[in-house]
C-alpha cells in the first residue's frame, strides 16, 4: 500500500528534476554567449577572418562592374598612377588603377612595374594620333580606378598612400586634364632589351576615361601637329593676293620672314590702310571742290619699306590706292619689322 502511495510523488519529483535538468543545460559555462568578452582568443581570430574574407567577397562582387562594362576586357595590371609636379605648387597625383585589354598576351604585363610614373607632353589631333596608333601597331588597353584594399590589408609600412574615396576622384582629374589642356602621358621604364624607353602613352579622349597604347619593347618617335594640306592652301592664297596688291619686291620680302612675323606686317599694312583712309576722310571736304590732276592720278608715295640696306620700294599701295601715311607709328613699326 504503502508503495503504491508513493507513485504519483516519484513521478511529480521526476518531472520537477527533468525542469531543473533543462535549467541547468541552458546555463552551462560552454553555452555559447551572445558577446565576445568571453570568447576564446582563438575564436575570436577566426571570427575576424571571416568578417575580412566577406568584405572581399563584396569587394569582388562589385570589381565587374567597374573593370568589365566592355566584353572582351580582361584585367591585365593593377598597380599605381604617379605623377610628380615640378612646379612650386607640388601638386603630386598618385592613383591605384588596373589596366585591361583585348589582347592581354600582346601587352607583356609582367614586364610592368607595380609603380608607372607619368611625364606629360604636348598632345596632337586626335586623327594624327589615331594614325600613329595604326602605323605603329599600338597595343591599346584601358585604364580604371581599382578598388583599394582595407587598411588592415595594406602594407604596414604606410607605402600604399591611396585614399579610398579620392582614389576615383583624381582618376576623374586627370583625365579632364588631359583632354582640356590637349596633353599626352608617357610612361617609361626599363625593356626586356636592358634599355630605358617610353612604354606607354595615356590619353584621354572624353576626358572621362583614360586610354594606352602599349609598346612593351620601346616606343617609337612621338607624334607631332603636322601642319594639314588646308592650311598650306591658304597660305598660298593668301600669298597669291599678296602679289596682286604688292609690288613684287615686298612680296619677295614678306616671303623672306618667318610665319609669325610675316603676319605682324600683314597687319601693319592693313593699319596702314586704315590710316590712310581715316586721313582722307578728313581731307575730303577741303578738296571736293578742287579737282586737280593729282587728285585724278590718285596718291603715290615714296616709303622707304626697309631702311638702310634693305629693299626700297616706290609704290602706290594697295590696289594702286594705299600709300603709307609718313611718320605714322604703325608705319615705323612696318619698318622696323621688315629690316
Amino acid at each position: 500500500m504503502s508503495s503504491q502511495a508513493e507513485v504519483p510523488i516519484d513521478a511529480e519529483h521526476i518531472d520537477k528534476a527533468h525542469r531543473e535538468e533543462e535549467a541547468t543545460e541552458e546555463n552551462r559555462p560552454d553555452t555559447p554567449r551572445a558577446t565576445t568578452q568571453e570568447l576564446d582568443p582563438l575564436d575570436l581570430e577566426e571570427t575576424s577572418e571571416r568578417a575580412k574574407e566577406k568584405q572581399k567577397q563584396k569587394q569582388k562582387q562589385r570589381e565587374p562592374v567597374l573593370l568589365n562594362r566592355q566584353d572582351g576586357f580582361v584585367p591585365v595590371w593593377e598597380g599605381f598612377l604617379e605623377w610628380k609636379d615640378k612646379s612650386a605648387k607640388g601638386d603630386d597625383i598618385r592613383m591605384f588603377l588596373m589596366a585591361c585589354s583585348t589582347t592581354p598576351e600582346e601587352c607583356h604585363a609582367d614586364t610592368w612595374p607595380h609603380t608607372l610614373t607619368i611625364e606629360l607632353t604636348r598632345g596632337v589631333p586626335m586623327r594624327t594620333l589615331q594614325d600613329w596608333l595604326g602605323r605603329n601597331s599600338a597595343t591599346l588597353c584601358s585604364f580604371s580606378p581599382a578598388m583599394v584594399p582595407l587598411p588592415q590589408d595594406q602594407d604596414q609600412d604606410g607605402g600604399f598612400g591611396v585614399d579610398a574615396e579620392l582614389n576615383p576622384v583624381n582618376y576623374a582629374m586627370f583625365c579632364r586634364l588631359l583632354m582640356e589642356q590637349n596633353l599626352f602621358a608617357t610612361v617609361s621604364w626599363v625593356t626586356p632589351f636592358g634599355v630605358e624607353s617610353k612604354t606607354i602613352l595615356l590619353s584621354s579622349i572624353t576626358g572621362m576615361a583614360l586610354v594606352g597604347g602599349v609598346f612593351p619593347y620601346g616606343m617609337p618617335e612621338l607624334p607631332v601637329a603636322i601642319e594639314s594640306s588646308n592650311s598650306n592652301e591658304c597660305r598660298s592664297v593668301a600669298d597669291s593676293l599678296l602679289a596682286q596688291l604688292l609690288p613684287p619686291d615686298v612680296v619677295q620680302c614678306l616671303q623672306n620672314l618667318t610665319h609669325e612675323k610675316r603676319n605682324m606686317v600683314i597687319l601693319a599694312l592693313i593699319q596702314l590702310r586704315k590710316d590712310e583712309l581715316n586721313q582722307n576722310q578728313g581731307k575730303r571736304g577741303e578738296g571736293e571742290g578742287a579737282v586737280g590732276s593729282s587728285a585724278l592720278q590718285g596718291p603715290s608715295t615714296s616709303y622707304d619699306v626697309g631702311g638702310s640696306g634693305s629693299a626700297s620700294v616706290m609704290y602706290g599701295g594697295l590696289g594702286n590706292n594705299f600709300g603709307p601715311v609718313q611718320g605714322s607709328p604703325t608705319a615705323n613699326l612696318l619698318q622696323s619689322l621688315l629690316r
